[in-house]
């Protein structure tokens, strides 16, 4: 696997994670288990943090199918690991499972932050 690959699902992990503000014990461990799983070192992490999500989202999507499928179920347990869902990570975990999902046109799209007004509620269709 390519070292922007890594990157990428970090990226995608560490957005899902912040996207409630709340950071528990569950999902710290779940990060390092996927960090574990994928063999992504701490300088891909932070080299992660220099990826837009919607760099992310492309590369992740040049994976083969299967890993596609198994980062996107990965994706759906993580944002239950500290026992809830909040509407962030709902509506983030949506767009990345439609944008992920090998059959459906949706993309993700990345702007600098500031240039545009969205409330952490909102999101574009």
């Amino acid at each position: 696997m390519k070292d922007i690959t890594r990157q990428s699902i970090y990226r995608i992990v560490y957005d899902l994670v912040r996207s409630d503000y709340l950071l528990s014990e569950e999902e710290v461990d779940y990060m390092e288990d996927l960090c574990t799983e994928y063999s992504i070192s701490i300088d891909q992490r932070e080299a992660a943090l220099n990826v837009s999500l919607a760099e992310a989202v492309r590369e992740i999507k040049t994976m083969s199918p299967r890993q596609l499928q198994h980062l996107r179920e990965s994706l759906g347990q993580l944002v239950l690991k500290d026992g809830t869902c909040f509407r962030e990570e709902a509506l983030l975990l949506i767009a990345l499972d439609l944008a992920l999902d090998p059959h459906d046109r949706a993309e993700v799209v990345s702007v600098p932050w500031g240039e545009i007004m969205l409330d952490n509620n909102q999101a574009l269709f």
